[in-house]
């Protein structure tokens, strides 16, 4: 169990416990939404985990709703019961499925966020278990990042946000070429450095 933000969550090994990543990325969420024009937002959290970053997003009274989607079932398990477990101050109807990026998803947000598995992997990483897909990012850390951002112009209301987590340690360079090859524009981006790495939030828009 962890305390953030006046949250309690729950973790567990099958599941991404939150990390210095997910720190900065909920700083930003929470800026990013306090910063927002207009009420009634709608919000997803892509790969939840947790659902930290979502519950950040959804504890804001300008928020209507959070989808939360993972791709492993422990995850989705946990994060109902997060949900449930900081639903006191919640201000946001919160939904949470089971889905591989976009295909259990549908519907437009104002604000999509992913913490992006974005470590440099190969196949062998990627059979480690359902573990291995909160972080595993394909041979150059980027692979899930841009299969994400192509579905999700497809997800994007007028004046939408995108916030998504990467890496100095992934190609970081060709994420952003690929970024403005999708004509998504970097907004802003912050950066915190751990030790060997720069994890960096990325605020994209259309």
């Amino acid at each position: 169990m962890i305390n953030f933000k006046g949250m309690s969550l729950t973790t567990s090994v099958n599941v991404y416990v939150p990390s210095d990543d997910s720190f900065i990325a909920a700083d930003v969420v929470e800026n990013l939404v306090a910063e927002f024009k207009g009420n009634k937002l709608d919000v997803l959290d892509m790969g939840s985990g947790t659902g930290i970053l979502g519950l950040v997003a959804a504890k804001s009274p300008k928020v209507s709703s959070v989808i939360f989607a993972d791709i492993n079932e422990d995850a989705v398990k946990m994060c109902k019961e997060n949900v449930n477990l900081n639903a006191n101050l919640l201000h946001a109807k919160c939904v949470v499925k089971m889905s591989d990026l976009f295909s259990n998803v549908d519907g437009k947000f104002d604000i999509l966020i992913f913490n992006a598995p974005y470590l440099r992997s190969d196949k062998e990483d990627e059979k480690r278990g359902t573990i291995s897909k909160s972080w595993a990012g394909g041979p150059e850390g980027i692979d899930i990042s841009i299969k994400f951002l192509k579905d999700a112009t497809n997800h994007l209301r007028p004046g939408a946000k995108v916030v998504l987590v990467a890496s100095s340690l992934s190609n970081l360079s060709k994420l952003k070429s690929e970024i403005k090859s999708l004509k998504l524009k970097e907004l802003e981006e912050k950066k915190l450095h751990i030790f060997f790495e720069d994890i960096v939030v990325l605020i994209l828009s259309l």
